[in-house]
């Protein structure tokens, strides 16, 4: 039997967050079904070309993708719907709870055509009591719902499996572990001002480090904020240049060479802690992101006296790297697993 998958990339545009752990999906729906589906709506060609979409079918329609979706479900082939990783708010307003009930009734749809669906790292936050009780219902009828925090499970319920954000399902090469890391890597959110003595402190951690300090912007909204401080402390700074898949080779490199990583951007930390670098979480107002999704994962103790050393920032965070792949990797061969059935079935 053949096998379909469906999913979508449409995201923050502007985020290489967004874009890496979309890649990781993508690639566990290249591994184990014949043919994928992407959904990328009204996406800009930069956004698109940064993920490697040759062989795969990419519908820019809505009604195009369900059209594709109900053909599948009524014809000779299974599909496995997978929906995309990264926050989603619980919301009563009438056009947020009509796209929940769509996916809902997506959701219905496959199971009577005899596929699969699955969630794969999702955050939910809200307090609807419509909206909860749309996912919750959807959490019941798929076959796998993974969420990158507690709180979710908490909201949603035991059925919810918790892991590791998918940004740690790989590094960026067999090389990252010879390369030399000598860079303290800083990256703020731009929406709000940085607080000037965190910047003052995390400077001179970098030299009682050691490091090289360097503004890293992967989040382009966040780089005019990035110039100025680098302008002020006359430091180097990644700037955004060029489109999507440059940047994420430029950000890719500053990561690849980060001994730290101090930040309030979540993937900022992340991408970071996936090649090796001790990340330094600094927190946001109003916001549990940051400590819940690093609360899933593995750790270990910071090398030698890093961590004395930066604990004026915060409280720094090495990952278990291999600990934390392993546990994304039993999510990949459960996905496989589901897909290997449906191809095995009748």
């Amino acid at each position: 039997m053949t096998v379909v998958g469906f999913c979508s990339i449409l995201a923050q545009e502007d985020n290489l967050g967004d874009v890496v752990i979309r890649q990781e999906m993508l690639r566990v729906l290249r591994e184990c079904c014949d043919e994928v589906v992407v959904f990328a709506g009204r996406a800009g060609r930069s956004y698109r070309a940064s993920y490697d979409l040759d062989g795969t079918t990419v519908v820019t329609r809505p009604w195009g993708f369900q059209a594709r979706l109900l053909r599948t479900v009524v014809g000779r082939e299974r599909p496995l719907l997978v929906f995309a990783p990264g926050p989603a708010r619980l919301d009563g307003r009438p056009r947020a709870l009509l796209k929940s009930l769509t996916n809902l009734a997506n959701v219905v749809l496959v199971r009577l055509g005899g596929g699969e669906s699955l969630t794969l790292g999702r955050a939910v936050r809200g307090d609807s009591r419509a909206g909860r009780f749309v996912e919750s219902a959807s959490v019941r009828l798929q076959s796998l719902y993974v969420a990158r925090d507690e709180v979710t499970r908490e909201l949603l319920g035991p059925r919810v499996r918790v892991g590791p954000d998918l940004a740690l399902a790989s590094d960026d090469g067999a090389s990252s572990s010879g390369r030399r890391k000598d860079a303290m890597v800083l990256s703020f959110r731009g929406d709000r001002p940085v607080d000037e003595a965190l910047v003052r402190d995390a400077l001179e951690a970098a030299r009682r480090t050691g490091t090289r300090p360097v503004l890293v912007t992967q989040v382009r909204r966040d780089g005019e904020q990035h110039a100025r401080l680098a302008q002020v402390h006359g430091i180097d700074h990644v700037a955004w240049v060029g489109d999507h898949r440059e940047q994420l080779a430029r950000v890719t490199r500053a990561m690849l060479s980060a001994r730290v990583v101090v930040s309030d951007r979540l993937h900022a930390l992340l991408l970071g802690a996936r090649n090796g670098a001790v990340v330094v979480p600094v927190s946001t107002p109003a916001s549990d992101k940051l400590p819940t999704t690093l609360a899933v994962l593995p750790t270990t103790e910071p090398p030698g006296d890093v961590g004395a050393l930066l604990a004026p920032l915060g409280d720094p965070v090495a990952v278990d790297r291999r600990a934390a792949r392993a546990a994304v990797d039993e999510v990949r061969a459960l996905v496989v697993a589901r897909a290997e059935g449906l191809k095995g079935g009748s």
